[in-house]
């Protein structure tokens, strides 16, 4: 602001002493009126922007609307719509537990004691012929990889009785082999001796296949042969 010229108000012919104590009045009256027209206009302007923005900042209250019946609540106030993204949709067949599949059921345990067994196709190798031979098992019992047995041979050579031979012995399930060994032969003609032999179970559990018979320790030699049997 520029400063004020204390000589251009100067009274003509007046006293100077008193002009000068006058002009001074003047002066400070027109600097003080100037002072607070500024800070009145400031005061009102700063009341005109809080008026202006306050609004955004404070919550609006409903209007009640007044109907023939009285004073109706407002109707409220429309749901926001979120633009977040959904959460992923999760089937619920992916949410169940696994399917365990049950295990295949076993195969039946064949029952050899069932019947008896009729060899056929037998011979040794000096030629003699074990054929109408039979098996009799008279005991088995279930075991982790298959079945223990016993029975006995009754042998015929050549259609000739010749006497029974006890074995015992047992099945291997995961091969369906058989393996049987020679105890104790009751023969009256003194023509037996006590063998060892195998052979494996047809799918059928009604047949021994690919049989074979051999010597055992300590005992009387055989001759050795082959059979099959059924029943």
């Amino acid at each position: 602001m520029p400063a004020l010229n204390f000589a251009t108000h100067r009274k003509a012919g007046g006293d100077p002493s008193a002009g000068d104590a006058m002009e001074g009045i003047v002066v400070k009256f027109k600097l003080n009126g100037s002072a607070a027209t500024i800070v009145a206009s400031l005061i009102g302007g700063a009341f005109a922007l809080a008026a202006s923005l306050l609004p955004n900042f404070l919550p609006t209250k409903p209007e009640l609307q007044i109907t023939a019946s009285g004073i109706a609540a407002p109707p409220p106030a429309a749901a926001s719509i979120s633009t977040a993204p959904a959460a992923p949709v999760i089937a619920a067949s992916a949410l169940a537990a696994p399917t365990i599949e049950a295990p295949a059921p076993a195969a039946p345990r064949p029952n050899f004691n069932l019947g008896t067994w009729t060899i056929t196709a037998s011979n040794d190798d000096d030629g003699n012929t074990w054929n109408n031979s039979t098996i009799k098992f008279t005991s088995e019992q279930a075991t982790a990889d298959g079945v223990e047995f016993a029975g006995f041979f009754e042998w015929r050579m050549n259609d000739r009785l010749l006497g029974r031979e006890f074995f015992s012995g047992r099945y291997v399930a995961a091969d369906r082999m058989m393996y049987f060994e020679g105890q104790t032969v009751q023969s009256p003609t003194g023509e037996l001796a006590i063998g060892s032999y195998s052979c494996s179970l047809a799918a059928d559990n009604r047949r021994l296949l690919d049989g074979n018979w051999g010597n055992t320790a300590g005992n009387l030699s055989g001759v050795l042969g082959v059979w099959t049997a059924r029943r």
